[in-house]
């Protein structure tokens, strides 16, 4: 059953005849868009109607339809998931290696820290014991006071300078909503918060994959605004990010965050669909014969004061028209709380990836003479997909999964040496242009990390000693790749479009791996 198909019944709810259900994702085409999430959180799945009740980690609840694209896989959440395998593993140090390297990917530091501490309780000698915990302590250690160059740097009129351990954070003194319609703003408390989570995870793994990692020796620069970035954010900006109201200024070293009311341009269809059911919601409501069907007091049939039918408005072939004032109800409080979500992700995603460049120009990661792709690439490996929230960094998003997969159509197809020499970067003035570099970094990168990350280690450290004036030629770039590799260019190639080809969404392996039952399956 399609989605538009049950849009009319999905608000007819008799919760007496649910039944409560752990579950931990559900897949959501929204009607009427081209939008899927992948939610977290728990269900009440009727046993009578098409109907599927959702709450989310933030206490979000509304009804979802229950259909073949609206899929409930039912299982523990992720953190009862991670202590499972930590019990399964315990004692063995390779299994708990991985346990770690899960938990961190799906942002479960807690977890991950618990894998450690029995890691190094197993062999206080294994490398990634002895390096997670030196880590550890390095983020516990105090950093000192800012320079008044460095608060100013961050502050404008009005402002306020908050920090946390590892950030200097600049925000309005007064970043209220105006009206009570618009979008409630994350506090800059919050913020911080998790931009300590994710420098964290992003320290951790780079060092769990062997790469170069310190701790920041003083504050992150962060910087707030109600409105479009400041002028200062212009020099240095990358072209075209990916969204502009969040980004990494390189000129300045500042990530500054755009805290605009609107909601992002790729929630359009929603906020739509929201509008629609609203209009139709507010609009006159047609008389009734007494028999209780529309209509009866216009020869016509017309909707006017005789009291005729309603005009359809249809959504994905439903005429939600036809739907009573309460299901209409909830139907847009379905929209609005998609809406939320959906807000909260995609600024989760562009948080995540442009965090990660801050991170990575000053966590030591990569030396500022290597080639653009490497920043790139990293960035977007710890980019957290908007649909799938919290679920994993380096997940296969369907907006980089789709790039990835129009790049394979390209006439010119760009090859792995397009990408090392910076062929793909070397023009890149157009979104489309700008979004096919960053993705085809993104492709080599989680190729490299996740099949060779000693010989990525390798390859990155070349540039240590080299000038950061110094230009590079394609044949020094393709020579200084090989050394790294050392594997023929067609085999790696090969082996690369096989990597990228084989992947699988997080929430796909989580569903066999878990064996989770859906509700397409009961």
């Amino acid at each position: 059953m399609r989605i538009a198909a049950v849009l009319g019944s999905v608000m007819l709810v008799v919760w007496a005849a649910t039944t409560p259900v752990r579950a931990d994702l559900v897949v959501v085409k929204v009607p009427s868009t081209e939008l899927t999430f992948i939610l977290q959180g728990k269900t009440l799945t009727s046993r009578t109607l098409p109907t599927i009740n959702f709450t989310n980690a933030a206490k979000l609840t509304f009804d979802l339809p229950q259909s073949k694209e609206t899929e409930v896989i039912v299982m523990p959440p992720l953190n009862q998931i991670a202590s499972k395998k930590l019990v399964k593993a315990k004692g063995d140090e390779a299994a708990l290696r991985q346990v770690a390297a899960w938990a961190l990917e799906h942002g479960l530091l807690v977890e991950f820290h618990r894998a450690i501490d029995q890691l190094a309780a197993a062999n206080a000698a294994e490398p990634f014991a002895v390096e997670a915990k030196r880590l550890k302590a390095d983020l516990a250690k105090p950093l000192p006071d800012e320079t008044p160059e460095d608060i100013k740097s961050v502050s404008a009129a009005d402002y306020k300078t908050i920090k946390s351990a590892h950030f200097l954070l600049g925000c309005p003194e007064n970043d209220k909503p105006v009206e009570k319609t618009e979008i409630k703003k994350k506090k800059p408390d919050a913020r911080l918060e998790q931009l300590e989570h994710l420098l964290e995870i992003y320290v951790m793994k780079c060092a769990e994959r062997g790469l170069p990692v310190q701790v920041p020796t003083s504050r992150l620069k962060v910087m707030l605004s109600s409105g479009a970035a400041p002028a200062t954010a212009v020099p240095g900006m990358r072209t075209n990010p990916v969204d502009p109201r969040i980004l990494w200024s390189q000129g300045s070293n500042i990530l500054y965050i755009s805290q605009t009311n609107n909601p992002t341009s790729s929630l359009d269809s929603l906020k739509k669909l929201q509008t629609t059911v609203q209009k139709v919601y507010n609009s006159p409501r047609p008389k009734r014969n007494p028999n209780g069907q529309p209509g009866g007091g216009n020869a016509g049939g017309g909707a006017g004061a005789g009291g005729g039918a309603a005009t359809q408005v249809m959504i994905g072939g439903n005429d939600i028209s036809a739907m009573s004032l309460g299901n209409l109800s909830k139907l847009i409080t379905m929209a609005q709380s998609l809406m939320a979500i959906g807000t909260e992700n995609y600024e989760l995603e562009s948080v995540s990836r442009e965090a990660a460049y801050l991170f990575t120009a000053n966590c030591g990661t990569v030396p500022s003479q290597s080639p653009s792709w490497v920043r790139d690439g990293l960035a977007a490996y710890f980019e957290f997909p908007a649909e799938t929230g919290w679920l994993k960094i380096g997940d296969l998003g369907h907006v980089r999964n789709a790039w990835y997969q129009a790049s394979l159509q390209d006439p010119d197809r760009f090859t792995i040496t397009d990408v090392v020499t910076g062929r793909c970067h070397n023009s890149n003035a157009s979104f489309t242009e700008s979004m096919r570099a960053s993705t085809l970094s993104w492709a080599a990168m989680h190729f490299l990390l996740q099949t060779n990350p000693e010989g990525l280690s390798k390859y990155i450290s070349n540039f240590r000693s080299m000038p950061p004036d110094l230009v590079l030629d394609p044949d020094v770039l393709n020579s200084l790749f090989d050394e790294s590799f050392g594997e023929e260019r067609p085999k790696l190639e090969e082996a690369w479009r096989e990597h990228m080809t084989g992947l699988k969404a997080e929430y796909l392996i989580l569903k066999d791996e878990e064996g989770g039952a859906t509700t397409t399956e009961n």
